[in-house]
């Protein structure tokens, strides 16, 4: 039994856990403001102090630099002509409520005086495009505790409101009703049942069962039970997960295993049922759905997160795909879109139009279909557009980001994409809002949201990404404001660096003599940060990604990973020690681990050190011995207030790592001594 693909959910734990939640959405946009955050970690919720506070989007622009993190953002202005056409084009069809929930729900009855057979003879009558999905064979009897699951084609869905009832009363019979689109009160987890293409697919392919009811073909039936048996019931469908395993759960309602291999054997199919078996055949046939859809299930069903490729991994670069919607197109918003995301330091690959063969193929795919009004009064309609866009720079996503959507890695791509829409809906009257533009969560999505709508374009993409930064050659975004320096993102060949303008006075002189003495002492060694170039005021050197930074990195270790760490570091502080002088602001906010070599950076607080003090007993260890320059509180290995220091962060007491690093002095040196051949060599015998 496979435990941790098992959710072990009782009813009070289900209902704790949308406590939690309800809790984390209310008390976090204040508590953040503090740094402090309720948030679920270590299989645990807890108050805890995190280490971002929310972004402010802005609704006024003011020309200037703008924060690389984009806190304080602002969408750039729109022309007179263009705010007008938004609010005078009135949206197309119905408008509804804001943050209404809808009262539908896709569990409803058949009245009794009514019955299943008069229920079925009603929908044929009436030509409705349905298809009773399962356990269809001895209808119209079903058996007690047992409903009838159906198919329906959104256009029909008006009529069979006054079908059913939305409560259970005496006699009857219980029904989940599913439109084709996924609309309100009939989808699944807010998603549609089925991909729309594929629920297009089944009703098309609809054929009459014992002369009453209408259901998939024998095909279709396999392949719709197969998809809701992996993707729906998942670790309840009593499949195991590959071949001559187990079955994960025992379960006693239906026999998924028996009934789909006698369909496959009915078709002449070679599957092998298991949960990999079928999402493999399924995949041949263009019936599994895509990755944003699994991953949307996969939050209650762990084994789900099995069937996916893998995560995006690269922490230096992240492709965005943002999907522009009808909406947008009617009131020419496309080159606004543009012009925000080149302007917040994203190099934009490719904007195309999608032709009508390819909006279909996007309307089908992505987002499961479901292109609805959401929570929103007026949808954005269906894709019109996509843009690519690479961030060269992008910011790893805090705790209430990874809570709130797990897969996104960059939060800077997600801001840009409600900067975005906050900017539109901020013209428009509360009743006319909408949801214009969609973009994947991470690259693994924004490369296949590429291979669905423009496929033909993904290889001159792919070069383009590789080829590096190609934007704004003048491009500034802030990275940190001090008070004796300026930190802006800026790009050099390509490539994003860090422009460090220092201010004139004397704080800020001191700071940028010690980090030009530092490039004398330091360049070359394995640990110091690659200085590009340098002015009389100021200094460029390579951007570090920062999901690399030391406090993020070390969440993820193991403890011997950590301790070998934190060996490196203390060899880092030996070697500033050994030219005497001290780094006096060493905590893991300033280290990155890139390739498995610590990187050290900042060294606006490098001083000299007395030369009769001992390592053990050296500033950059202890906090002692030497003033604590600007305000840094001692900052040093050992310091046990700040959670910054790399004692706190990386779990690991100097005297230890003090030890590992002399052990893996002593195995380099002997490493060295075998490789290097002895004078003389061996002695020839007589």
């Amino acid at each position: 039994m496979h435990s941790d693909l098992v959710p072990k959910k009782t009813w009070l734990s289900k209902r704790q856990q949308k406590a939690n939640l309800l809790l984390a959405r209310i008390l976090n946009p204040v508590l953040l403001n503090f740094r402090y955050g309720y948030v679920f970690k270590d299989g645990k919720w807890r108050f805890r102090r995190v280490k971002g506070k929310p972004k402010r989007i802005r609704h006024t622009f003011e020309d200037g630099t703008p924060n690389w993190d984009m806190d304080g953002a602002a969408p750039l202005p729109f022309e007179e002509n263009t705010a007008r056409r938004m609010i005078e084009i009135k949206p197309q069809g119905k408008v509804g409520k804001r943050a209404k929930k809808s009262k539908r729900r896709k569990r409803r009855y058949i009245p009794a005086q009514l019955g299943v057979e008069g229920f079925f003879r009603k929908l044929n009558e009436n030509n409705i495009s349905y298809a009773a999905l399962r356990w269809f064979d001895e209808l119209p009897d079903v058996a007690p505790g047992e409903d009838i699951d159906l198919l329906f084609a959104d256009e029909d869905m008006a009529f069979i409101d006054t079908l059913f009832i939305p409560h259970r009363k005496r006699g009857a019979i219980k029904c989940d009703v599913y439109s084709a689109g996924g609309l309100y009160g009939s989808n699944f987890e807010g998603l549609p049942y089925y991909e729309q293409r594929l629920a297009t697919d089944i009703l098309d392919h609809a054929e009459l069962v014992n002369g009453l009811v209408m259901a998939p073909d024998t095909e279709r039936h396999f392949l719709s039970l197969a998809y809701h048996a992996v993707y729906h019931k998942a670790h309840n469908s009593g499949l195991p997960v590959e071949a001559g395993g187990a079955p994960l759960k025992q379960v006693d309602d239906h026999d998924y295993a028996a009934v789909l291999g006698a369909l496959a054997e009915k078709l002449g199919f070679d599957v092998e049922l298991s949960i990999f078996g079928l999402h493999h055949f399924l995949t041949e046939k263009d019936w599994a759905p895509a990755t944003d859809t699994i991953r949307k299930l996969s939050g209650t069903r762990p084994v789900l997160k099995l069937l996916l490729d893998g995560d995006a991994t690269r922490t230096d670069r992240e492709l965005s795909v943002f999907v522009v919607r009808e909406w947008a197109r009617e009131r020419n918003l496309l080159p606004w879109i543009t012009a925000n995301l080149r302007y917040y330091g994203f190099d934009v690959k490719m904007v195309h139009e999608l032709n009508e063969e390819e909006r279909q193929a996007a309307a089908t795919r992505i987002r499961g279909g479901n292109w609805n009004r959401g929570p929103y009064p007026v949808s954005g309609g269906k894709p019109y557009a996509v843009i690519a866009a690479c961030d060269y720079a992008p910011e790893p996503p805090d705790e209430e980001l990874r809570r709130a959507q797990p897969y996104a890695i960059n939060a800077r791509s997600v801001a840009i994409k409600a900067l975005l829409r906050q900017g539109i809906n901020r013209v428009l009257p509360a009743r006319f809002r909408t949801n214009p533009v969609h973009s994947a969560d991470d690259e693994v999505e924004a490369w296949e949201y590429l291979e669905i709508c423009c496929p033909s374009r993904v290889a001159d993409i792919r070069a383009r990404v590789k080829e590096g930064y190609h934007g704004d050659p003048t491009l500034k975004l802030r990275l940190h404001r001090g008070k004796r320096a300026i930190s802006y993102l800026v790009f050099r060949d390509g490539k994003p660096c860090v422009l460090k303008l220092f201010s004139d006075h004397a704080d800020a002189r001191r700071a940028y003599n010690a980090e030009m003495r530092a490039l004398e002492l330091f360049k070359g060694k394995p640990w110091a940060p690659n200085w590009v170039d340098t002015g009389p005021n100021w200094i460029l050197e390579e951007f570090y990604p920062q999901a690399r930074r030391l406090d993020r990195v070390a969440e993820t270790m193991a403890r011997d990973e950590r301790v070998a760490v934190a060996a490196q570091a203390v060899g880092v502080l030996r070697d500033i020690y050994d030219t005497g002088y001290a780094h006096r602001d060493v905590h893991a906010e300033n280290f990155f681990l890139v390739d498995g070599q610590l990187v050290l950076i900042d060294f606006e607080t490098l001083g000299e050190q007395e030369p009769d003090v001992r390592f053990e007993s050296s500033y950059d260890i202890t906090g002692t011995g030497m003033d604590s320059p600007f305000k840094t509180g001692a900052m040093c290995y050992s310091n046990r207030r700040s959670d910054r220091s790399l004692a706190r962060v990386l779990g690991v007491r100097f005297d230890e790592a003090l030890e590992a690093e002399r052990n893996t002095a002593r195995r380099t040196r002997h490493a060295t001594d075998k490789r290097t051949p002895k004078k003389g060599g061996r002695r020839k015998s007589a």
